[in-house]
C-alpha cells in the first residue's frame, strides 16, 4: 500500500482481505475446542449449501413455470452458471467452490458413516450438489473436484476393497458426468467450446468476451515490467484497463476484469515476494494435511489451489472468508503436527 500509485483502492482491498489476518488471531484466542466442534460445524456448512442449492432449482422451476417454459429449458444457457446462482446474488465461481467443498464433506460423512439410512442421506446429498455444480459450470472448480476425488481421497483410504469401491464408483459418475456434458448442447458449449477459446485465444468474429488467455498475456507484459515488488496493492484493476484498452480489449476494459489468476495477481500487486508467500502457505498447509491425515483439509488446500488458476479468489468476501476461515479452521486443528492420525 505505501508504494501503490492508487491509494484509495489499496486501503480498500485490505479492507477486504483483514479476515485473513483476523481469522487466525479470533480463532486462537477463543476458548472453543475446535477438534470436538469440527465435523458438526463442517455438517452445518454442507447442510446450509444444500438449501440454498434447493432454493435455487425451486426459483428455476418456478420462473419456468410462470412463463410456460419447457421443463428441459432448466438445462439450458437461461439457467447456467452465473443466471443459475444469480436470485441469491452469488458469485458462480464461489458458489461452485463451496458445492465442491460440501461434496467432499459429504463423501467423507459417507464413507465413515455405518448407519444405510444416513449414508441414503448424504448420497442424495452428494447427487444434488453434483448436478447443482454441473449447472453451475465452473470449469475451475469441476476439474478441482475431479483431482480431489482421484488424487486426495484414495490415498487416505487404506482398506483395499473400500478404495476399489469408491474409484469404481467415482469413474462410473464420471462417466455419466462427462456423458451428460456431451448429450447437452448448453454444457457442451460451456465446457468444451469456451475451455477451447479461453486457452487457445480464438473467437469468432461475433463473439465479444475476451478469452483468458488474451488477458493473462496482458498482465505478464505488466509482471515483466515490475517483478520484484510489482505495481502495489489496488493497483492491479487500474493498470490492466490501461492495458485493455491499449491492446483493443473493450469488453474486458468496459467490465474491468482482474487477471482472474490468483497467482498473476498477487504479482502484479506484490512482486515474486507476495507469490513465494501464497505458494509456501498452501506448500506447508498441504505437508501439515498430509502428515496428519487430514483428508478435509488437504482437498480444501487443492480447490484453493486449483481455482486459484482461473479466478481472483482474495478479490471478493465471497472468497476471502472461505479461505481465511476454513484455513485458519484446519490448520489450529492439526497445530501438533508430531503424530500422524490414522487415515480413514
Amino acid at each position: 500500500m505505501l508504494y501503490s500509485f492508487h491509494q484509495k483502492q489499496a486501503v480498500n482491498d485490505i479492507g477486504v482481505q483483514l479476515a485473513i489476518l483476523l481469522f487466525p488471531v479470533l480463532l486462537s484466542v477463543n476458548e472453543l475446542d475446535l477438534k470436538k466442534y469440527k465435523l458438526p460445524l463442517l455438517q452445518i456448512f454442507a447442510f446450509t449449501c444444500i438449501l440454498a442449492i434447493a432454493y435455487l432449482y425451486l426459483d428455476a422451476l418456478l420462473i419456468i413455470r410462470y412463463y410456460h417454459l419447457p421443463w428441459s429449458s432448466l438445462l439450458s444457457a437461461s439457467f447456467m452458471n452465473h443466471n443459475f446462482s444469480s436470485p441469491i446474488t452469488m458469485h458462480a465461481t464461489y458458489l461452485s467452490m463451496y458445492v465442491a467443498f460440501s461434496i467432499c464433506i459429504f463423501l467423507f460423512l459417507y464413507i465413515k458413516e455405518s448407519s444405510n439410512s444416513c449414508r441414503m442421506l448424504y448420497a442424495g446429498c452428494i447427487i444434488l450438489l453434483t448436478a447443482a455444480l454441473l449447472q453451475l459450470s465452473t470449469k475451475s472448480v469441476s476439474i478441482a473436484l475431479v483431482a480431489i476425488i482421484f488424487g486426495v481421497f484414495p490415498p487416505f483410504l487404506f482398506d483395499k476393497r473400500r478404495k476399489l469401491f469408491f474409484l469404481i464408483c467415482s469413474v462410473a459418475g464420471l462417466v455419466i458426468i462427462v456423458f451428460s456434458i456431451w448429450r447437452f448442447d448448453s454444457f457442451r458449449e460451456r465446457y468444451i467450446s469456451d475451455s477451447k477459446r479461453d486457452l487457445t485465444g480464438y473467437t469468432k468474429r461475433n463473439e465479444t468476451a475476451d478469452p483468458r488467455i488474451i488477458r493473462w498475456k496482458v498482465a505478464m507484459e505488466l509482471i515483466r515490467n515490475s517483478p520484484v515488488i510489482g505495481y502495489g496493492s489496488g493497483s492491479e484493476v487500474a493498470l490492466l484497463k490501461e492495458k485493455y484498452f491499449e491492446k483493443k480489449l473493450y469488453f474486458s476494459y468496459l467490465n474491468q476484469f482482474n487477471a482472474h489468476n490468483e497467482y498473476l495477481s498477487l504479482l502484479i500487486k506484490s512482486g515474486i515476494p507476495g507469490l513465494v508467500v501464497y505458494l509456501s502457505v498452501l506448500v506447508y498447509s498441504l505437508f501439515v494435511a498430509w502428515r496428519k491425515r487430514d483428508l478435509l483439509f488437504a482437498a480444501f488446500l487443492l480447490l484453493i489451489t486449483i481455482t486459484s488458476v482461473s479466478e481472483n479468489i482474495l478479490d471478493l468476501n465471497k472468497g476471502v472468508f472461505f479461505y481465511s476461515f476454513f484455513f485458519t479452521f484446519f490448520l489450529l486443528n492439526n497445530k501438533d503436527i508430531g503424530t500422524p492420525r490414522t487415515a480413514i
